[in-house]
This record gives structure tokens, C-alpha cells and sequence, in this order.
């Protein structure tokens, strides 16, 4: 009798210490899981935002220059044709800037929410599309968010490497436009530079024509517009608005 009561008692030590042990390794097989989907995760996220320098060398853009703001004289409705004004215009609600594609990138869900006519400008260009959805794959692992973030910032900024080249535009005719319009940008500070710059890191953008006030971006060429006088023959230009075609 008492050896069998012993054997009991060994025999419900032994089991749980079993289940303890069972316990720890399963633990230590979740953790491991645990640490190789962190891992894997995080390259990927590096490896979307090594493709960044890919894509910036691609479009060749040029960092915004600091030049003296432009006159803005009166609206010139000529652009858009006798008789129509300029498309609605309007920065997204709650977003904290109005002409820099950096700040509108870091600050996406505010300033593209909502897409006019304006933001499609600074929305749409491929960097900025990019570090997007880099960022909203990384913000997929709540653990990450403080990373999320930064690696956002940085992500956005490589857009000031682009070098813009002026020479990558034919010299400006005098051309007005009405089809074709990928978007349009109004009373902003240094107009002319800015159109140039988004034109040229916008794939989609074949041409784009400015005014003091004024830059409208084109899918598309359409026919030139050449208007003749009826009594002299000589051809009726707008001097004050500029149309350049990518080469």
C-alpha cells in the first residue's frame, strides 16, 4: 500500500512538471514566431523605401528653389478662355500648407483627403504616392508606429535631392490650353518655378503653361491654338501666358 500511494505521488509530480515544461516551450515557439514576422516585416518596409531612390531618379526633379515671390498682378481669365474662369480651387481642409510637395507627402491624410482641382498638383506625384503607401504598410504593426512616422519624414524629404532642370522643358510659346488639364494652381508664391517643378516630377505631365497667377499642368498636347487678326493677317498672341512642352 504505501509503495502504490508513492508511485501516485511521484506520478502527479511528474505530470506537472510536464505541463510546466510543456507550458515554457510552447511560450518559447510563439516568441520565436513572434520575432522571425517582426523581422521579415521590417525588411520589407526597407526594402519599399530603398525603391524611393529609384523612382526620384526616374523623375529627375529638381528641389524647390527660394527666388522672389512672383508680382501677382491681375487675374488673367484670357488662360482659360473668353468668358470662363479658372477651376475650383481649394486646399484641403485642415492641411498646414499650400505649395510645398514635402509638406503636403508628410502630411497626406490632411492635405489629399479630399481631391480638387489644387492638391491634385502636389497629391499625385509619384515620390509622394510612394512614401504613402510605404507608410500606411509600416503602420499595418501598431509597434512601429513611432518608426512609421519618422521613416515617413525622411522618405518625404528625399524629394528636395530631385534636381530640376528647366532644360528638360522646349523654349514657352504662346498657347492657350483648355483640354487635357491634369490640374491647376493659383496664387501661390513663386508660381512659375513651382509649375515648373511639378511638371516635371509628374510623369503624367506633358506640358504646362503659366501666368503671373496662374499654372495649369496638361496631360496632353492639343492642336496649338493660333488666332489671326481678320484685318492684318498677323497673328493674335497672349503675351502673358507661356505654354512649354516636355522634350
Amino acid at each position: 500500500m504505501l509503495n502504490l500511494f508513492n508511485n501516485k505521488i511521484k506520478i502527479k509530480f511528474i505530470s506537472k512538471k510536464t505541463i510546466i515544461y510543456t507550458v515554457i516551450i510552447i511560450l518559447l515557439v510563439l516568441f520565436l514566431v513572434l520575432c522571425i514576422y517582426l523581422n521579415n516585416k521590417k525588411k520589407n518596409i526597407k526594402s519599399n523605401f530603398d525603391s524611393l531612390s529609384d523612382i526620384i531618379q526616374q523623375n529627375e526633379l529638381p528641389p524647390p528653389t527660394t527666388t522672389q515671390f512672383d508680382v501677382v498682378g491681375e487675374t488673367n481669365k484670357s488662360i482659360y478662355g473668353e468668358g470662363n474662369s479658372a477651376p475650383t480651387m481649394s486646399k484641403s481642409k485642415g492641411c498646414s500648407t499650400t505649395s510645398d510637395v514635402v509638406e503636403f507627402c508628410i502630411d497626406y491624410d490632411n492635405c489629399c483627403k479630399t481631391e480638387t482641382d489644387f492638391n491634385k498638383c502636389f497629391c499625385n506625384i509619384p515620390v509622394v504616392k510612394t512614401c504613402k503607401a510605404n507608410y500606411d504598410l509600416c503602420m499595418q504593426d501598431p509597434l512601429l508606429a513611432d518608426k512609421c512616422k519618422t521613416d515617413n519624414i525622411k522618405c518625404c524629404r528625399e524629394y528636395n535631392n530631385i534636381q530640376i532642370n528647366s532644360d528638360a522643358f522646349n523654349e514657352p510659346i504662346k498657347n492657350i490650353q483648355k483640354d487635357n488639364l491634369l490640374c491647376n494652381v493659383s496664387a501661390i508664391k513663386n508660381v512659375k518655378q513651382k509649375c515648373l517643378e511639378l511638371c516635371q516630377t509628374t510623369p503624367e505631365c506633358k506640358a504646362y503653361s503659366t501666368t503671373n497667377l496662374n499654372c495649369n499642368l496638361y496631360s496632353d498636347i492639343s492642336t496649338i491654338n493660333k488666332k489671326y487678326d481678320p484685318e492684318t493677317g498677323k497673328e493674335i498672341i497672349n503675351p502673358s501666358v507661356d505654354f512649354f512642352i516636355k522634350k
